[in-house]
């Protein structure tokens, strides 16, 4: 159980570098101290991503980032002398005495703590989502095995130039601790978004019941569950965006310039987290600009915050400018380079209904109740937001106008602009689980009589639908997280987008000898397979092809043969088959993959079909290399 200890130690740091600079924005304690604590590990993580960005490109392997950490713990010294231990436990002292007098309290509170527990060991568990696979773990382990960070071109994703706040504490962690904590910070960051939320709801007027209940929301929504054991990054955007309204909201109350400069740190590291964070900017920034235009003497604290949350953001721009002439590439691809690829505009249109009004105004009932048909999957669980937030219209918030404008230019945002990928949504999943918790407490306080049978019969069926995808996460993921099932069989049993090919990668690192090389073909490029070994579909002289076509170059049969012998690859392996999942029932189906459709794939097709396998999953197969050399050489 190193992994908790190192995640904890980790949380220690962060929160220890982030304190003091908490402490010095809110010196009039207008945040209470769950607030300082959110924000504090959120500007905490920010000299760690740094320092990984400043020294990972020169040197990046276990000795460079323990230095690192050791150095960021004598950093962090100051900061846990001022923080109020005394303090926070005495406040645990007195939520326990309240949580002893109301039962309702201690079965949130016990509901919360099992839920986060949950999810924390959970990350202990093997990767197994699609998207880590392929570049969130992928290209950090390609790094170290490079011995320091290169731009992985060779790739040919866009993706993995995406900003890296998430992708520098996975290289943190991976080079020091290992896999088994770099799906843990997740899950921190997940708590701070339910602290987010809670403390949201106490803003706007709701008490301790709807606080915790609140928070346990955001935990139990499916994408949170599903995420928070990931290296997915929407989890930390989450937090970031909660946190920074959090601020704006202390802000409005006194008009310190700390505040708002806190609220300008929280919008740019989201942005440092994922693009989105700009959307998650704007939609803030309508309230602000209305705050602005109530008093224009303002508008030097909101240009100030704007200031610093841009300057966290400039050290990546200038080096994606310098690597690619595009400061936001692979964003605005075409405002930057004239002529050059739009490489999401499929990806646009993939998902959703339409971008009419009406399906503008259909799309919360769609992508709750017909998730698996037009969306992303079944990403919320039960409807409980849909169902619920309304009602804190009757309950009338405080300062709730600006909450439903933020959450309302998010969502239009959204729909217009961005994919319409609902877990996109994971930014307002906070603001809308405390709409629910101060709407639920509200009815639930006014309901007398058979009303209240009513409301229980209304709302027990969520609770019981949403306990039933935490325990289920929880029934696939604890398990091989704290042993009890080996990560073969784990991988065997567990359903993924494509396979996560963890046998046959194994099976790579058991033969593949040192100095050889080996072809693949698969899709993804798994995170489990060696990577600094792997030729992809992308050869060393056309490896940035991709930036100006958006494609890589055809290859004739006596190029591609000529580079095969000259390559010398000991194995190939390719895809065989994926699943898919957007079907009318939502059960996954096996598709085979068309090997002929592949640049390099057409010209081994035939002669693949005629060779045995050395070994093979339901996904992908591998080759013999010298079996596939003859057979080229011979045909």
């Amino acid at each position: 159980m190193m992994a908790t200890v190192h995640i904890l130690a980790f949380a220690l740091v962060c929160l220890g570098l982030g304190w003091p600079l908490v402490i010095g924005l809110d010196r009039r304690d207008a945040l209470t101290g769950a607030e300082r604590l959110g924000a504090a590990f959120l500007l905490g993580v920010l000299p760690l991503y740094f320092g990984v960005f400043a020294l990972a490109s020169w040197r990046y392997d276990a000795v460079s980032m323990w230095g690192l950490s050791a150095a960021a713990a004598a950093l962090a010294l100051p900061g846990w002398r001022m923080m109020g231990w005394g303090l926070g436990l005495n406040a645990v002292r007195r939520e326990v005495a309240f949580a002893r007098h109301d039962p309702l309290l201690a079965a949130l509170w016990i509901a919360l703590l099992a839920t986060a527990l949950s999810a924390l060991l959970q990350g202990m568990a093997p990767p197994n989502d699609y998207d880590s696979l392929m570049y969130h773990l992928a290209v950090p382990q390609l790094d170290l095995e490079r011995g320091r960070v290169l731009p992985a071109w060779d790739r040919g994703l866009p993706h993995v130039f995406f900003p890296e706040l998430t992708g520098n504490l996975i290289r943190l962690t991976l080079a020091t601790a290992g896999e088994a904590s770099v799906q843990m910070i997740t899950a921190l960051f997940g708590f701070v978004a339910a602290i987010g939320a809670a403390a949201l709801t106490r803003r706007m007027g709701g008490g301790g019941r709807a606080a915790i209940g609140a928070a346990l929301m955001v935990l139990a929504c499916r994408v949170m569950v599903w995420e928070m054991a990931t290296p997915e990054v929407e989890v930390a955007l989450t937090a970031y965006a909660v946190l920074a309204l959090v601020a704006f909201l202390a802000w409005r109350q006194d008009f310190r310039p700390g505040l708002m400069v806190l609220a300008g740190l929280m919008l740019g590291g989201g942005l440092l987290v994922k693009f989105h964070g700009g959307a998650v900017a704007l939609a803030l920034g309508v309230p602000m600009l209305l705050a602005i235009l109530r008093r224009p003497s303002l508008v030097g604290q909101v240009a100030l915050g704007a200031v610093c949350g841009v300057a966290l953001f400039v050290p990546h721009a200038l080096h994606m400018a310098g690597l690619t002439g595009n400061p936001l590439f692979p964003m605005f691809n075409q405002l930057f380079t004239p002529g050059g690829v739009d490489y999401f505009a499929d990806l646009r249109n993939q998902y959703g209904t339409g971008r009419s009004l009406v399906d503008l105004v259909l799309a919360p009932w769609f992508m709750s109740v017909a998730p698996m048909q037009y969306f992303d999957g079944m990403v919320l669980g039960a409807p409980y937001l849909l169902a619920l937030a309304p009602l804190a219209a009757v309950a009338r918030p405080r300062q709730g106008a600006a909450v439903v404008l933020m959450c309302a230019v998010y969502f239009v945002l959204w729909f217009f602009l961005l994919s319409q990928q609902v877990r996109f949504l994971m930014p307002i999943i906070p603001m809308l689980a405390a709409f629910s918790a101060i709407g639920l407490a509200m009815v639930a306080g006014v309901a007398r009589g058979w009303w209240r049978g009513v409301l229980v019969a209304a709302v027990l069926p969520l609770v019981v639908a949403q306990g039933a995808f935490v325990a289920i996460y929880g029934a696939l993921r604890l398990p091989p997280a704290v042993g009890v099932v080996s990560a073969a069989d784990y991988h065997l049993k567990t359903p993924t987008l494509t396979g996560a090919f963890y046998a046959p990668c194994r099976w790579l690192h058991a033969n593949l000898k040192p100095g050889e090389r080996y072809l693949s073909l698969m899709t993804p490029h798994s995170y489990y397979c060696p990577q600094a070994s792997a030729q992809l579909r992308l050869f060393p002289d056309e490896e940035k092809s991709w930036l100006t076509t958006g494609k890589p170059p055809p290859m004739s049969r006596d190029e591609f043969v000529q580079r095969f012998r000259q390559g010398g690859y000991r194995w190939i392996i390719v895809t065989r088959a994926a699943e898919y999942r957007r079907t009318v029932s939502g059960a996954p189906e096996m598709q085979p993959f068309d090997l002929t459709a592949d640049r390099l794939g057409t010209h081994l097709a035939d002669i693949l079909a005629k060779l045995q396998p050395v070994t093979s999953d339901p996904y992908v197969a591998i080759y013999d290399g010298r079996q596939v050399l003859e057979a080229l050489d011979g045909r």
